[in-house]
């Protein structure tokens, strides 16, 4: 990463470099007009640079050496099958990004798209340790290529996944009783849902709504209190857990809008209140609003 960073930083972090590199791609009729900037704060800002900078190789290499910028490792065999190895991953963990940023998702959505992306990772592995590529796109273009190397690397970052995700793997059992009610082994749950989950299961009526309504409103509606009690307190439990990670995004979205250069007298408590308003899914009465501001006695 080092070396890619670097070497970006170096054609874009100076104007004249840039404006000259982006001549240089015109010249050559480059697939891509330029090269894309790393930054550690931007969601899947890694593996969209490391494709470019990838793709762009040769020209990035041609480049640099007319400027007399000294870099090694970028004609390097060793380090380019690396550099695929990481393109190829990286991509994998973009596809994953984007599944955990979706919006209105709860905990054992989240808990699948993980899941899955574990067991994507072990096939991988398996298939490297085999020296077959085809999940390997970028990496397949490559020879020499160190397969038990990257079979470690992948296990390392299974290990990685598991060791982080632990608390969801634990939870396992209870996410599939709230998706899954009425098909749940019995035997399985918790002893004071066993009760509860036999009627559920036995409900023809409920058992045909379940399939036509969303999940939440399943266990809103056509759970009663007085008959799915403990249900309806396990099901409150698993509903409080929700993804959170696009709310970060919405945030700091709003706030680069919200603080424009034109906003010079804004305080750091109209801020907070600006973006509270503008992320909140909960639509003013301003109408309201007004008439009880008009309805308060003047002081």
């Amino acid at each position: 990463m080092e070396v890619v960073v670097g070497c970006i930083n170096f054609i874009k972090s100076r104007a004249l470099n840039h404006r000259q590199f982006k001549e240089y791609l015109e010249d050559i009729f480059s697939e891509y007009e330029d090269v894309s900037y790393y930054t550690e704060v931007r969601w899947l800002s890694k593996g969209k640079m490391l494709k470019r900078f990838y793709d762009l190789r040769q020209e990035i290499a041609d480049f640099l050496d007319i400027k007399g910028y000294k870099t090694k490792e970028i004609k390097n065999a060793d380090w380019l099958n690396d550099l695929a190895f990481l393109v190829d991953v990286t991509g994998y963990l973009n596809e994953l990004n984007i599944k955990l940023q979706k919006q209105g998702q709860l905990v054992h959505q989240l808990h699948g798209h993980v899941k899955a992306f574990t067991n994507k990772l072990r096939l991988l592995e398996r298939q490297i340790r085999a020296k077959n590529c085809f999940h390997f796109p970028t990496l397949a273009t490559h020879t020499n290529i160190p397969f038990d190397c990257y079979g470690d690397e992948l296990k390392s970052l299974i290990d990685q996944f598991d060791m982080r995700f632990i608390d969801f793997q634990n939870k396992d059992l209870a996410f599939t009783i709230f998706a899954r009610p009425l098909d749940v082994d019995i035997n399985c749950v918790p002893e004071h849902l066993q009760m509860e989950l036999i009627e559920l299961q036995a409900d023809l009526v409920i058992k045909s709504k379940f399939n036509h309504i969303d999940l939440i409103d399943f266990y809103k509606f056509c759970l009663t209190e007085e008959k799915y009690k403990n249900l309806r307190i396990f099901s409150r439990n698993i509903i409080s857990l929700f993804g959170s990670t696009y709310i970060c995004e919405q945030f700091f979205s709003r706030m680069k809008y919200i603080k424009s250069k034109n906003r010079t007298r804004l305080t750091d408590e109209n801020l907070e209140n600006s973006i509270r308003v503008s992320i909140s899914n909960i639509d003013a009465d301003i109408e309201s609003l007004v008439v009880q501001a008009l309805d308060q006695p003047i002081q």
